[in-house]
């Protein structure tokens, strides 16, 4: 009986300081395609095996709508727009834009091109329901360098969108991290052009339990250490 008491005093002080109980956590396809996801999973299961912890890999759509219903508790995607105000972002990775062709697209041997070679294809772009637009504004970077593209559709996957730039329907652009990760297009850096594209770590602004802030400063301490030149920390983080 006392062991059992002494073993229940114990949990109860672990689930106090946050090394105890269940946490889920939405990572997009960046983090199944850099293998960032199953690092994390290997990594929390060696750091906290107190914790119960269940990743789902998914597209684009559906990240910050899952925190607010509860489904997850948080998500490594990207930074959602001012209107989700229920929601807190840090940038995890301080990443920027490249652009992305199939491999069999005339330019796909540079190692470099530039916007203007680009000025007769289709953009193809994650849609405003998938992608912060807002925070990230294609468009006036594109004014910056006085580029516009001859026409631009919306997707709403990241599968359909690497699909058809690897069936050559046009170009689009992701993140510099992923360069050599998705062997079915070219991806290609972009002279004079610079959009920031970070990596988000989000969860609910209410979020109390500490858990899942445990979780959180374990996602970070891989993120560091997997991406040290683009690793962005958080407030009141020592470095």
């Amino acid at each position: 009986l006392v062991g059992k008491v002494n073993a229940a005093v114990t949990r109860a002080r672990m689930a106090d300081a946050g090394r105890v109980g269940n946490c889920r956590i939405y990572a997009s396809v960046w983090g199944l395609w850099t293998g960032f996801s199953g690092r994390l999973v290997a990594h929390l299961a060696a750091t906290e095996p107190g914790i119960s912890v269940g990743v789902e890999e998914a597209g684009v759509s559906g990240h910050w709508k899952g925190l607010r219903s509860g489904a997850v508790d948080l998500a490594i995607s990207s930074k959602p727009p001012k209107v989700f105000s229920d929601l807190v972002s840090e940038p995890l990775i301080e990443d920027s834009a490249v652009a992305i062709l199939a491999r069999d697209h005339p330019l796909a041997h540079r190692s470099t091109i530039r916007l203007a070679d680009l000025k007769d294809e289709l953009l193809l772009l994650y849609d405003s329901k998938s992608i912060n637009r807002v925070d990230h504004d294609l468009f006036a970077e594109f004014d910056k360098s006085e580029f516009k593209p001859a026409a631009v559709r919306d997707v709403s996957t990241s599968e359909g969108l690497i699909a058809m730039v690897a069936g050559g329907v046009g170009w689009s652009l992701h993140r510099r991290s992923l360069m050599g990760k998705i062997p079915s297009v070219a991806m290609i850096p972009i002279e004079g052009f610079h959009l920031s594209y970070p990596v988000a770590l989000v969860r609910r602004r209410k979020e109390s339990r500490a858990v899942v802030f445990t979780v959180a400063r374990r996602i970070r301490e891989l993120a560091k250490k997997d991406y040290p030149d683009m690793y962005a920390a958080s407030e009141g983080e020592v470095e």
